[in-house]
C-alpha cells in the first residue's frame, strides 16, 4: 500500500509539472515560429537573437519550519526547523526552475501519549530535504512577483535513540532511510527597484514518506505544513 501510495503522488508530480511545461512554453514556441505558408518571406531565414534571451541566476537562503500533520510525528517532535539554500534559474517570463536543499534537526519525547509513564528519554531526528521543480509566477506587478510551485520532493532521515527504549543499555540505536514525495508552495515575494535584492514568505504543503524499511521506533514521514523564510539576490 506504501508503495503504491508513493508511485502514485510521483505519477501526480510528473503529470502537472508536463501540464505545467506545455502550458509555459506554448505560448513562446508559437512566437518563436516562422512565416505561415501563405505569407512573404525574406530572402533569408530569420535566426533567433540568443543575446537578447536572459537566463538571469537567483540564489536565496531559507529558515522553514515544518509542522508535522501526521498524529505520532507531531506528537514526538512537533515539527521541524530546516535552514537551507536555494539556487534558481528563470528559463521563461514567468517561470523558473529551482532546486533547494536543507537540513533541520529536532528531539523530541517517544512517551508522548503515556503521560503516567517518565522515561526521561528523548529521539533525534535529523532530516536533509531536497526539491527540484518549477515556479510561475502569476502576479502582474514587478515588484511583488506571486509564485506557485510545484516539486519532487526527496527526504534523507535518521532517527536515533536509546536501545533502553526496548532493553536495558545505553548505547544509540540509529534508524536511516530515504523517501521521496511531493511538494506544493505561494511563495509571495518582494523585490528591490532594480530587481537584484529578493525577500520572500513562503507557505507550502509537504507529503514525504521516508520509512521504506518499516523497522523504526515508529513511521517516519516528512507530512505537514511548511512556512518558510527566503532571503536572497540575482547574481
Amino acid at each position: 500500500m506504501a508503495h503504491a501510495a508513493a508511485g502514485f503522488r510521483l505519477s501526480a508530480l510528473l503529470l502537472v509539472t508536463l501540464i505545467t511545461l506545455i502550458a509555459l512554453l506554448t505560448p513562446q514556441l508559437a512566437s518563436a515560429r516562422g512565416p505561415y505558408p501563405f505569407e512573404a518571406v525574406d530572402d533569408g531565414p530569420d535566426l533567433p537573437n540568443f543575446s537578447e534571451i536572459s537566463f538571469d541566476f537567483e540564489l536565496l537562503g531559507s529558515l522553514s519550519y515544518i509542522f508535522f500533520t501526521e498524529a505520532d510525528m507531531h506528537g514526538t517532535y512537533g515539527g521541524l526547523p530546516i535552514l537551507g539554500i536555494e539556487p534558481s534559474i528563470r528559463f521563461s517570463d514567468h517561470a523558473r526552475f529551482f532546486i533547494s536543499l536543507g537540513h533541520g534537526r529536532r528531539s523530541g519525547d517517544p512517551f508522548y501519549d503515556t503521560p503516567e509513564f517518565d522515561g526521561n528519554v528523548e529521539i533525534d531526528l535529523k532530516a536533509t530535504l531536497l526539491l527540484t521543480g518549477l515556479r510561475a509566477n502569476i502576479s502582474q506587478h514587478p515588484q511583488m512577483p506571486v509564485y506557485i510551485g510545484v516539486a519532487l520532493a526527496t527526504a534523507w532521515t535518521e532517527e536515533s535513540y536509546p536501545r533502553s527504549i526496548f532493553a536495558n543499555g545505553t548505547e544509540l540505536w540509529k534508524h536511516n532511510d530515504i523517501g521521496t514525495g511531493i511538494s506544493m508552495s505561494l511563495n509571495p515575494q518582494w523585490c528591490s527597484r532594480e530587481g537584484r535584492l529578493r525577500a520572500g514568505l513562503e507557505f507550502g504543503l509537504v507529503s514525504v514518506d521516508a520509512d521504506g524499511g518499516g523497522n523504526g521506533y515508529h513511521h517516519v514521514n516528512l507530512d505537514g505544513m511548511l512556512v518558510r523564510i527566503t532571503l536572497g539576490m540575482e547574481i
